[in-house]
């Protein structure tokens, strides 16, 4: 036998190995495992009766698979893959639940009654239906919260829907079972969803002592001033006052603008801005005290009000106190709210009518004689009322003609001479010349005083300021149909006793009554203040008309129309 050289051996053991794991890497996919070593058998039989003893030869090798694979080496067959809809678990449908903050309200209570939804997946949208039940009041109260709850595979969104429940008469009461309608974020399909049952109320009756009271849990009163460090007469001060409660919104709380105004004739009260809102909140310590089984949600509410303040007087004004009744529903008893507001001291401006009266009375004697000439001018006055009384009964038609007649009858002849020298003599007459003379005589800061006098019975604000104008044209040389404040430097200018920013501000008050719209509440109050700047004085007197007129002469008047130098 020739021999191959070994070059030609390697060659040919080389072809044989190829030939051999050809089918095999054919049938094997790409980035299978070497195929003659399949991941889930051992490449080696153990060693027992399966190992062939020595000598033996070998089994008969049966045809091959697909793939190249020998029978008992071929790759076994791959588990058949489940669903993705029974890999994961079945998704539930949206549930509805309801709760109630209590199961025995009072009535009028204001209850936090929540619809939730609650699902496995998100939803596109939801709607509640709001139940109808005649003898309560039910609206949404705030935004709507959406939450999960749970972990892992428990996990839960929740959709709450918020609102106020009132019930308004006493005895049970039963909720329908709330229904919420919506669609699924992902498939965009349909549901309804219903609450498994009612729920039902006693609602007990209110006491005699809660009527006409808020029933609530807690009430707190705070209230802040601005502009108080330097308060003058006639200048606004802002106050601030916030209710805050629980069990009620805050729309429900009582407003303090009426008490404002009815308690307080030392400022002149406007309402400003009002806020209210509502909340809930997860608080059960109040309903814990009342020994109910509680849900854990209790209804917060604020309600803001700003007002403007602008005193009256000057010196120390007092604010009187806030005060709120209420029903406490922990302790089953009536309260009342009190914040008391500290004093103000308000500079400028005539002090309190009542204070006003006690310190001159207070005074030592030479004062009080002062009194005794506003006491003889109010006698005077009566005195000519009665004479123009007389005077009126008196008229030709009535008395008076029964009497010239008579005389005529009994004089015959000399009846006119008779009356021409009794109408001479007559002291009416000279009465009227006597008052005249001293009226032109009475020093110019006495004139307009005696003047408005006249005027008390005028009640119209319009009225009285044309009035005012007639007599300042008249006694003070004002121009006709001058403006008010003009009118106020003229008659400060005239009367010694009279403070210009007072006179200031008491006639831009009638012209924002006259021209504006800003109502005088108490048209007599504002005469008789008005009356206290130009009272007479027998200290300082404005004898002639051009102590008053020199400034407005000189700034009225028009330029010469030759100019000197």
């Amino acid at each position: 036998m020739v021999k191959s050289p070994p070059s030609h051996r390697v060659a040919a053991s080389l072809a044989l190995v190829l030939l051999t794991a050809a089918p095999l890497l054919e049938a094997a996919p790409p980035g299978a495992p070497w195929p003659a070593y399949p991941p889930w058998a051992t490449p080696w039989p153990p060693r027992g009766d399966h190992q062939r003893p020595a000598g033996e030869p070998s089994p008969a090798r049966g045809p091959a698979r697909p793939g190249g694979w020998p029978p008992g080496m071929g790759r076994p067959p791959a588990p058949t893959a489940a669903p993705r809809q029974q890999q994961r678990a079945a998704v539930r449908p949206p549930r509805v639940e309801v709760s109630v903050s209590s199961r025995s309200p009072l009535e009028q209570e204001s209850l936090v009654y929540l619809i939730r939804i609650v699902s496995d997946d998100n939803l596109r949208t939801a709607t509640p239906e709001v139940p109808q039940i005649p003898s309560a009041v039910v609206r949404r109260l705030g935004e709507t919260e959406t939450y999960s709850r749970g972990k892992g595979k428990e996990r839960e969104i929740v959709t709450e829907f918020p609102f106020l429940f009132m019930p308004l008469r006493a005895g049970e009461l039963e909720i329908p079972p709330a229904v919420v309608r919506g669609r699924h974020a992902k498939s965009d399909e349909p549901f309804e969803a219903t609450a498994a049952g009612p729920l039902r109320l006693t609602v007990r009756p209110a006491p005699p002592a809660a009527v006409g009271r808020l029933p609530l849990y807690n009430l707190r009163i705070h209230a802040e001033l601005e502009g108080d460090e330097a308060a003058a007469v006639g200048d606004p001060i802002t106050l601030t006052v916030t209710l805050s409660a629980h069990g009620a919104a805050g729309s429900q709380l009582p407003s303090v603008a009426d008490q404002l105004r009815e308690n307080n004739p030392d400022f002149r009260v406007y309402p400003g801005e009002r806020h209210a809102e509502g909340r809930i909140t997860r608080n059960s310590l109040y309903r814990r005290s009342r020994g109910e089984a509680t849900e854990g949600t209790l209804l917060a509410g604020s309600r803001t009000e700003t007002f403007t303040l602008v005193p009256r007087y000057g010196g120390r004004l007092r604010i009187a106190p806030i005060k709120v009744s209420w029903w406490n529903l922990g302790g089953g008893r009536p309260e009342t709210a009190v914040l008391p507001l500290p004093p103000l001291e308000v500079s400028g401006g005539p002090p309190q009518p009542d204070r006003m009266r006690v310190d001159l009375s207070a005074e030592p004697g030479p004062i009080r004689h002062i009194f005794w000439i506003p006491l003889m001018i109010a006698v005077g006055y009566l005195l000519a009322q009665w004479q123009r009384a007389l005077r009126a009964d008196l008229h030709p038609s009535g008395r008076r003609r029964r009497l010239s007649g008579l005389f005529r009858r009994l004089l015959g002849d000399l009846y006119p001479p008779v009356a021409r020298i009794a109408g001479r003599l007559d002291p009416r007459r000279h009465l009227h010349r006597l008052r005249s003379a001293t009226a032109r005589r009475l020093p110019v800061s006495w004139k307009l005083s005696f003047c408005l006098r006249a005027l008390e019975g005028v009640n119209e604000p319009d009225e009285w300021a044309h009035a005012l104008q007639i007599l300042t044209v008249k006694h003070l040389d004002a121009r006709p149909n001058a403006p008010l404040t003009e009118l106020g430097t003229l008659i400060a200018r005239c009367h010694p006793r009279a403070r210009l920013p007072q006179v200031h501000t008491l006639l831009r008050e009638l012209e924002g009554h006259i021209y504006g719209d800003q109502p005088i509440d108490d048209f007599g109050h504002w005469k008789r203040r008005f009356r206290s700047q130009i009272r007479p004085s027998l200290l300082r007197l404005r004898l002639r008309r051009r102590d008053c007129h020199a400034a407005r002469q000189s700034s009225h008047l028009l330029p010469p129309l030759n100019p000197r130098g």
